[in-house]
């Protein structure tokens, strides 16, 4: 290790000064490159460089700054040529069939996993900040950008660093690292997880029941309790075969004509995290023994309502109401909660989806009854009429406007443009917005 090169007596202040960073300079050069085993050569070269510059190293900015500073151009001249580290659904190929030949390409470069760290910040919004910008789907999206792309995008947006800042450790103008910034955005937008997309934390309850639970059903063999668990668009990939798997349906077909594995006992599963993500080692039987088989990443979104004490602002609950839980609207009597469901966890999702609408009893705490939309939809911004009679909500992936009936749910659609977001629903009396979905205060 270089941390004990740089232990003598001369060394000891850069080693004091610089080893604090190792593991957020191995998640930086993890986000630039998508290889754990290339990021972890690249901080040893970045300690390298900036061993033998510390003497020149003048405090005009941080300690952090700097190194990050280095690794990025370290990456910057690693990428030069390199192709970018893709997931089989990243390869432009449609979905595959599970009845088919599973085909291995082991000369393409994967994206690979990033385990995490037991050394997690303390304070929760860094931890929230750090799991999103290494999600192996925003990392996976990030392939998709240029190297100077990736590294103005995340400098600026995931390290917030200034324009100005990133200009200079990128050797670029501010115009320039704008212009790389806008296009980065966009296609990351058109490639990426939404921003409203939160990942469940993979060390709470409802994370754990559900590993477990998925942990469970793999080790008894009993695939449709397994599939129970994923969504209508769940995908299932498994590089190095370049094929994936969507919906419950071609998942569970997929494991039963595929998987090695006959009867229960066959598989066994150790839980773990990795890339802020609940995760699990599965070990394959050999002969009397198991031996390493595969790492299971899961993607779980939370898709409910989480309950927060108002006067601690601590979470205190969560109900679950359905996929892509989006808006929130209260009745005008203020006994039920409206939630839009707007069944898709994607930015421009396909229209006719599993959307619905929850109504939770405020009361209880529970969902009551459930609407879905006829024929499939995409619920998502809106509010109640004055009388309290219509739920108004904008269809995103549908091109309407839904006319929804609060006594029993029944549903009109008016065609209007494409992807309507929006809605302003006017007058609401004794009540303003705080924003976006319609939350009213």
């Amino acid at each position: 290790m270089l941390a004990e090169d740089f232990a003598g007596d001369d060394d000891a202040d850069f080693s004091a000064a610089a080893e604090p960073y190792r593991r957020e300079l191995l998640a930086h050069c993890y986000r630039m490159t998508g290889s754990l085993h290339d990021a972890e050569d690249l901080v040893q070269e970045t300690f390298l460089r900036a061993w033998k510059a510390y003497d020149r190293f003048e405090g005009k900015s941080s300690v952090r700054t700097w190194l990050h500073r280095i690794a990025t151009n370290t990456c910057l001249t690693a990428l030069e040529g390199r192709a970018r580290r893709p997931l089989p659904t990243g390869l432009g190929a449609p979905s595959s069939d599970p009845t088919g030949e599973l085909i291995e390409r082991t000369e393409v470069p994967w994206l690979e996993p990033l385990p995490d760290s037991v050394d997690h910040p303390a304070d929760p919004s860094v931890i929230v900040g750090s799991r999103e910008s290494v999600r192996l789907a925003f990392v996976a999206a990030l392939q998709h950008l240029s190297p100077r792309q990736r590294a103005a995008l995340v400098l600026r947006d995931v390290l917030q660093w200034k324009a100005a800042e990133v200009a200079d450790a990128i050797g670029a103008s501010t115009a320039a690292v704008n212009s790389l910034l806008q296009r980065a955005r966009s296609q990351l937008e058109a490639a990426g997880p939404s921003s409203d997309d939160r990942l469940t934390a993979p060390e709470s309850a409802d994370a754990q029941d559900r590993l477990t639970r998925y942990i469970a059903a793999f080790e008894a063999y009993d695939i449709d309790r397994l599939v129970e668990l994923f969504t209508s668009e769940a995908i299932w990939e498994m590089p190095p075969f370049v094929g994936w798997y969507q919906g419950r349906q071609a998942i569970a077909t997929l494991i039963h004509q595929q998987c090695p594995a006959q009867a229960p006992g066959d598989m066994r599963l150790i839980p773990l995290t990795a890339n802020g993500q609940p995760a699990a080692a599965m070990y394959m039987r050999d002969g009397d023994h198991h031996v390493p088989f595969q790492l299971h990443l899961l993607d779980m979104r939370a898709d409910g309502v989480f309950v927060v004490d108002g006067d601690s602002f601590t979470r205190v609950g969560f109900i679950h109401t359905g996929i892509g839980t989006h808006g929130l609207y209260p009745s005008r009597d203020g006994t039920k909660l409206y939630v839009a469901n707007r069944g898709s966890h994607k930015v421009h999702g396909s229209p006719h989806g599993p959307g619905s609408i929850a109504v939770i009893d405020f009361a209880t705490r529970t969902v009551e009854k459930t609407w879905p939309i006829p024929g499939g939809g995409s619920p998502d911004m809106g509010n109640v009429s004055v009388d309290g009679k219509q739920l108004w909500l904008s269809g995103r992936f549908d091109n309407v406007v839904y006319d929804i009936n609060t006594a029993d749910g029944s549903v009109k659609t008016v065609p209007v443009g494409q992807e309507p977001h929006g809605l302003t629903v006017w007058p609401q009396p004794g009540r303003y917005s705080l924003g976006h979905t319609g939350n009213m205060r």
